[in-house]
């Protein structure tokens, strides 16, 4: 493209419409909405404390498999999440809880798989149709409606 193409000249029909022509105005900015200061509650003790930060976990049914970033970002707006001032103890709470929390859900799972394979060998039991020579298709058939 030749030099200046697509601008306006000088003296060229258009040009002074074009160089006069008003800049769209800003838009208004919106006003910020001041922030309220965060009232944090006052423990009686450190034991209180630490009960409100375990109590907001066990609320937010936070699994064992949370990762300390994900819970940060998950429950860090909740005022309990600060009633342990100090991050490292925080954490160190948080990795007890977790802990804790890993041993309840194997048992709980270990329970599940001891009660169905019981219901299992009960529906096994009651079913008379089958015996060990039957075939696998069989007693799916046979399964299938119970």
């Amino acid at each position: 493209p030749p030099p200046g193409a697509g601008r306006p000249v000088a003296g060229a029909p258009g040009a002074a419409a074009q160089a006069a022509a008003p800049a769209p105005a800003p838009a208004p900015k919106k006003k910020a909405k001041p922030k309220k200061p965060r009232v944090l509650p006052v423990y009686d003790s450190k034991e209180d404390a630490i009960n409100a930060f375990l109590a907001l976990l066990k609320e937010k049914k936070i699994s064992s498999r949370v990762h300390w970033k994900e819970l940060d970002s998950k429950i860090a707006y909740d005022v309990r999440w600060e009633a342990v001032k100090n991050i490292g103890e925080r954490r160190q709470l948080y990795s007890e809880y977790r802990d804790r929390k890993a041993k309840e859900e194997k048992l709980a799972a270990r329970e599940l798989r001891a009660t169905r394979r019981a219901n299992f060998e009960q529906l096994l039991r009651e079913t008379t149709e089958l015996n060990p020579r039957v075939s696998f298709r069989h007693a799916e058939e046979v399964l299938e409606k119970d």
